[in-house]
């Protein structure tokens, strides 16, 4: 699959060749449709310390495929993934629990502060790519989208719609 990578920042995104992610038991493939670009992507991309700070406590390091604003096909799910099915249309939110609310943050309601949080092209590979694996501590947090919404706008709605 074709991924953008954030190799070094301030340099152009490398456009590589990689191999389309595998499956584990709780994870969801997404074929991506859809991804839009945020201003924090920019900021990362600059190499701006909060980001690059937050990047590499959330375990991610360059290089990296960036995008957090994903609408996407779900095209494979882990065995133990029971909520969706092959063609179901998503978005992840940008800031994904990734513990399943169980943190003391998540328990009264602060989960946009969760100890575990998991935004995609931070602490995980994103969608600047024509597949996006969602590993099983953030499969939770996947929303289906109804029928009828244009790919660009439930995109967005992962993370733009809401921040703004």
């Amino acid at each position: 699959m074709k991924a953008a990578r954030l190799v070094e920042f301030q340099k152009p995104l490398k456009i590589e060749d990689l191999e389309v992610p595998k499956v584990g038991k709780g994870d969801v493939l997404l074929k991506v449709i859809s991804c839009g670009i945020c201003r924090s992507d920019w900021h990362l991309w600059r190499g701006d310390p909060a980001l690059v700070a937050y990047m590499q406590w959330s375990g991610g390091k360059l290089p990296i495929t960036q995008g957090h604003e994903v609408y996407g096909e779900v095209v494979e799910v882990g065995e133990s993934v029971a909520k969706l099915k092959n063609g179901d249309k998503v978005v992840m939110p940008a800031s994904s629990t990734g513990d399943n609310r169980t943190c003391k943050y998540c328990m009264e309601g602060d989960s946009n502060v969760c100890d575990h949080l998991v935004i995609a092209g931070y602490g995980i590979n994103g969608c600047f790519a024509e597949y996006m694996l969602v590993p099983e501590r953030s499969a939770i947090d996947l929303v289906k989208v109804p029928d009828g919404i244009k790919p660009e706008w439930a995109a967005l709605s992962s993370c733009g719609f809401g921040t703004s």
